[in-house]
């Protein structure tokens, strides 16, 4: 049979013969249009799946700013969240994101702490000494070193003691000097910055003096994430608790200080041992 276009014409009336036209139309096997419906299945599919990974993927960084928030300013976190998640992100997310901004706009942060974005800048702990490659033998756990400890209200007597319970017996040597500051529970929270190495694990000491009812710590990764944190409501916290905390790279390090409940003085001091 002769294949015909939609302009053949049928001789009689001039007209388009579309049923002659139809006719002369290559018809699609079936198993063509089963494999065409089947692939465009498989294109929604993928779609929907990169849809909710990319939603999963949002969530994750407004969880992460969320917590980032609560030890430092997580604005360069949330302008992350809001270049590359909009599009994907709930409008509940978006707005939060965008008020925190609008909130944090033209607020300085003061002495020794640390704005969390561009260009801030948290006061650095200075190292006791060379880090050394020789370190005392463990005598005591790490659970069990802290276990006659009591505040006294005196928190540089207080983290000396503790140094001395929880330094040295759990085979680590001082890595910082001992440090203070004041704060109340009404001031952001405080971040001095300290390089960490990944072939030594450390444990930082904090102590509130009197008047601080619950002081919390936190250390952050280069990268702005939580990767230890205090969750203890008392006035010492200390990170690397029962093991000691082992950063998986080296890097400049933030640890965060935040008075919860209270106000005063406090002070801390970081040990460093062998790699467990």
């Amino acid at each position: 049979m002769e294949e015909l276009n939609n302009n053949s014409l049928d001789a009689r009336d001039g007209q388009p013969n579309a049923g002659s036209a139809h006719a002369g139309l290559r018809k699609m096997p079936m198993v063509c249009v089963m494999q065409t419906m089947l692939l465009a299945g498989i294109v929604l599919v993928l779609a929907a799946c990169g849809g909710a990974q990319q939603r999963r993927h949002a969530t994750d960084q407004y969880n992460r700013c969320r917590d980032q928030e609560e030890h430092v300013d997580a604005t360069g976190c949330w302008k992350v969240f809001l270049e590359e998640f909009k599009k994907v992100a709930s409008t509940s997310e978006i707005d939060y994101a965008e008020r925190y901004l609008r909130g944090r706009s033209g607020s300085p942060g003061g002495p020794g702490q640390s704005d969390g974005g561009d260009g801030g800048e948290a006061s650095r702990i200075e190292l006791a000494g060379e880090s050394g490659s020789m370190f005392p033998a463990q005598q005591v756990s790490f659970r069990d070193c802290y276990e006659r400890f009591r505040p006294t209200g005196d928190s540089q007597a207080d983290v000396r003691w503790l140094g001395r319970l929880c330094g040295g017996p759990c085979g680590m040597v001082a890595f910082s000097d001992i440090r203070a500051g004041t704060q109340s529970q009404s001031e952001r929270a405080e971040a001095y910055t300290i390089n960490l190495r990944n072939d030594r694990c450390y444990r930082f000491i904090a102590v509130g003096g009197r008047g601080i009812v619950d002081l919390d710590t936190a250390i952050l990764d280069p990268s702005g994430d939580v990767v230890e944190k205090d969750l203890r409501r008392d006035s010492w916290p200390i990170l690397g608790i029962n093991t000691a905390f082992c950063p998986i790279s080296s890097g400049e390090f933030r640890f965060v200080v935040d008075v919860v409940t209270g106000g005063g003085r406090y002070h801390f001091q970081v040990w460093e041992g062998a790699l467990q």
